[in-house]
């Protein structure tokens, strides 16, 4: 049986940045995954899938030290948002200048994100991997000699134990399914089409959305590629036209494109093959339980229509690593309810919060009565109208309002430099 101080379950960008962060803190972890390690081949083209990155974030991935080793090449920065409804006449910008900041935020490719994590990790003496491995059984709390431990037995038959195990397994978590987490979900009854398009007038550094009865429709700012303007797409429509548009040509798919973003960045070619999923949202009614936590996508998934999936990941890895150090610091078991407890008063009701405020905008945005539509447009317009009121949703969305502790890595950092 080995032994550490934690087990993280997923190897991607949300159970990587977790084993950073605690690796920092000289926590000995080990990193299970069913998957092969991460790789990524230096290409032009575009991966599918990617993120939007708030201002913490990017904070937060700085001071782990891996921000600065992704290719500057390969990250959309955008200083502008610019949202509106297709069918009426509302719209709101928001604009870095106003809030004094260079840029609102990043998009980044997940497999970049995740492979330079991995990268950033891989000669770490405190960081143990299990990759090509899935988890077969997880134990009940047992007391060991040093104190309440979990085990997990593995598929090749071997067993590693830790006073916490973390589930960042993803939205369909065997482990939370094993641990008999109750989750509340429901089918958003939206299907989301992600792909790259090239367009013939520039982005602008401008993240554009429109809003319209059917779905949402995100422009993401990639960079140029051999003078051509480039952005990544999120098509969040009701599952039946998100059929539709699946079934057109790639010549057909980038007229209506062109005709949904309403003309303003030109004429659209889709470049790429098209991703699609279904939408749904979900939150357990529980993040812990003894030596088993959730974290990221195993305990929340939202829609995407703002982009904060990632984001609230990350800010959940923030919580837990703080409150992690906090109980060495005190020499607290780090799997009991009282310090797994913390984590989640900080991380339930914020998180509770977002996905509630998802669900009502796509609501509020489905409605087709005129009284609905009338509101909307006049909304938003006394919205782009007042600074203080847009400086504080752009506060809230690049995460800039929030007291997340990042001391501790500041200290873990300095720690590192005097050695």
């Amino acid at each position: 049986m080995q032994s550490y101080d934690v087990v993280v379950v997923g190897g991607g960008v949300i159970g990587l940045a977790l084993a950073s962060s605690l690796a920092k803190a000289n926590f000995h972890v080990a990193v299970v995954d069913k998957n092969s390690r991460p790789t990524f081949v230096e290409h032009d083209a575009f991966d599918l899938r990617v993120s939007a990155i708030n201002l913490r974030s990017k904070n937060f991935l700085d001071k782990l030290g891996v921000w600065k080793k992704i290719n500057p090449n390969r990250i959309g920065d955008f200083q502008g948002v610019h949202v509106w409804e297709a069918d009426g006449t509302g719209e709101i910008a928001f604009d870095a200048d106003a809030l004094h900041l260079e840029d609102l935020g990043y998009i980044v490719e997940n497999s970049v994100l995740q492979h330079t994590l991995f990268m950033a990790l891989e000669s770490a003496p405190n960081v143990t991997f299990f990759y090509e491995q899935s988890v077969i059984d997880i134990s009940e709390p047992y007391v060991a000699s040093s104190g309440e431990q979990r085990f997990l037995t593995l598929a090749n038959e071997q067993s590693i134990e830790a006073p916490l195990i973390v589930a960042a397994d993803g939205a369909q978590s065997q482990l939370r399914q094993w641990g008999e987490f109750a989750v509340k979900a429901w089918d958003c009854a939206q299907t989301a089409i992600v792909t790259n398009v090239v367009i013939e007038k520039s982005h602008q550094n401008t993240a554009w959305q429109v809003f319209d009865t059917r779905g949402t429709l995100a422009f993401l700012p990639l960079p140029d590629r051999n003078g051509k303007h480039q952005a990544s797409i999120v098509w969040s429509v009701v599952t039946e036209l998100a059929n539709e548009l699946l079934r057109e040509s790639n010549a057909e798919f980038s007229k209506s494109l062109t005709q949904a973003l309403q003309n303003r960045l030109g004429e659209i070619q889709c470049i790429d093959s098209r991703l699609s999923f279904p939408l749904m949202q979900r939150f357990a009614k529980e993040y812990v339980k003894p030596s088993l936590l959730l974290i990221g996508d195993a305990a929340h998934t939202i829609h995407p229509l703002a982009g904060q999936g990632l984001n609230l990941g990350l800010r959940d890895v923030l919580v837990l690593s703080d409150e992690l150090v906090r109980a060495k610091q005190r020499q607290d078991a780090l799997g009991s309810l009282y310090v797994l407890k913390r984590y989640q008063r900080r991380c339930f009701g914020h998180n509770l919060l977002m996905l509630s405020m998802m669900e009502g905008l796509k609501r509020l945005f489905a409605e087709e009565a005129l009284p609905f539509r009338w509101l909307r447009n006049q909304g938003m317009n006394w919205v782009n109208q007042l600074s203080p009121v847009k400086s504080q949703l752009m506060t809230v969305a690049t995460g800039m309002d929030d007291d997340v502790n990042m001391s501790w890595l500041d200290d873990c950092n300095q720690k590192l430099l005097s050695e």
